[in-house]
């Protein structure tokens, strides 16, 4: 699958002028940083914080951040998954597996998201959908410049999808 999935992408990539592409999906990639997602999630879990007047939502900011931090290093070290363009992973690197920049910004982000809509449930799709367009920007972008293989980023989407499950066990009731 991941080299179906390659040579599909790449197929595509050639067929077209890809240099207004390029520079959008590397912009779009480059959002699964923690240097984008971990503010916002940080600054997300203030506000809420405020408007509900409770702890919990830092809590379950720094737990959702926690579980990113102790799950996905981990992983990349001990699978020490070769990326596309890369074999074998050279010492001192991390490897591919589970793709971080995925699961950053979908952690981060959805949990930001879902903080965001107990606080403001009108604006609950709006929210969901906006972390969506942003997770789906930032795969394409992966993809686009063979930085991960297909399964490294379907596996980060499982691995989020258990940590914001646990996230919101903790997140406030709204009256």
């Amino acid at each position: 699958m991941d080299h179906a999935t390659k040579h599909w992408v790449d197929h595509f990539v050639a067929g077209h002028d890809p240099h207004w592409m390029d520079r959008l999906t590397e912009h779009w990639s480059n959002l699964g940083e923690a240097g984008y997602g971990v503010p916002v999630l940080a600054a997300a879990a203030a506000l809420v914080g405020w408007r509900l007047h409770s702890w919990k939502p830092l809590l379950a900011a720094l737990v959702a951040g926690l579980l990113l931090f102790v799950t996905v290093i981990p992983g990349k070290i001990l699978i020490a998954r070769p990326g596309p363009l890369v074999e074998p992973v050279p010492d001192g690197d991390w490897g591919w597996f589970p793709s971080g920049h995925t699961a950053t910004s979908a952690i981060c982000f959805g949990t930001a998201a879902l903080l965001l809509a107990r606080a403001w449930p009108r604006l609950r799709w709006f929210l969901y959908g906006a972390c969506s367009v942003v997770c789906l920007g930032v795969i394409i972008g992966l993809l686009w410049h063979d930085y991960h293989w297909l399964l490294d980023i379907i596996a980060s989407l499982c691995l989020t999808g258990l940590i914001l499950w646990t996230t919101t066990r903790l997140l406030p009731k709204r009256d």
